[in-house]
């Protein structure tokens, strides 16, 4: 029975990876932590800004408690704000590790996208297209972060990664544009999460999607192998 914190889950991906775990058996999914920056559409929402190290530690406390020692296995960052996309997520992480070093999954996921990949920022037409260098930027610092965690954490057990959840249909990415349902994107990611292993650490994971393994939308192909950081 695995416990989970997701991190910002109002509405979009984050509120899809929610119900894709309520409805999987309590043998498999204990506990589910939704946090989001306001109570609002949900009272059972925790107000928490990830930004905000007392709102983290705060969170953690709560957390801690609720789990009466067991430990946290899973956390997943989805708060998608430009500022909190490096310094919010090192923020969560940094609250909740203590809780991960007790849990026995230690599975810490974040997301991003090619956007932030350096290696393709100036070859790849269609990042160099992309109009948003701030996002771009944000999200090459989450990249490194993500390096950087996941190489402290790799001799202790942990998996840590970076998840490219695929180009949704939300309000980020645009509801008419965007290639697929966010339910398509939750289920993948949820999926890939579960599988994962010590081993699966410090990677860049894509999903796949049965149809999309060459592409033909806004996001590129969706074919389950790795992306470039």
């Amino acid at each position: 029975m695995s416990s989970y914190l997701i991190a910002g889950t109002s509405r979009g991906l984050g509120l899809g990876l929610v119900k894709v775990l309520v409805a999987q058996p309590v043998e498999d999914v204990k506990y589910i932590f939704a946090t989001t920056r306001s109570a609002h559409p949900s009272p059972d929402l925790a107000d928490f800004m990830v930004d905000s190290p007392d709102s983290n530690k705060a969170a953690a406390s709560h957390v801690s408690a609720e789990l009466e020692g067991a430990g946290l296995d899973y956390l997943i960052n989805n708060a998608a704000a430009l500022d909190t996309n490096v310094l919010g997520t090192h923020e969560t992480m940094c609250a909740f590790l203590p809780l991960l070093r007790e849990g026995g999954a230690k599975k810490i996921v974040n997301f991003s996208s090619t956007l932030g990949a350096a290696t393709t920022a100036q070859t790849d037409p269609s990042i160099v297209s992309v109009p948003y260098p701030t996002y771009k930027i944000s999200k090459a610092g989450t990249h490194m972060l993500m390096a950087l965690w996941s190489n402290r954490l790799k001799d202790e057990g942990f998996c840590v990664w970076i998840q490219s959840p695929g180009n949704l249909r939300t309000d980020l990415a645009g509801n008419e544009r965007a290639d697929l349902p966010a339910e398509v994107g939750a289920k993948e990611v949820v999926r890939i999460a579960q599988s994962a292993g010590p081993g699966d650490t410090g990677r860049h994971r894509n999903i796949y999607v049965e149809g999309w393994e060459h592409g033909g939308g806004v996001g590129g192909r969706y074919d389950g192998e790795d992306l470039p950081w």
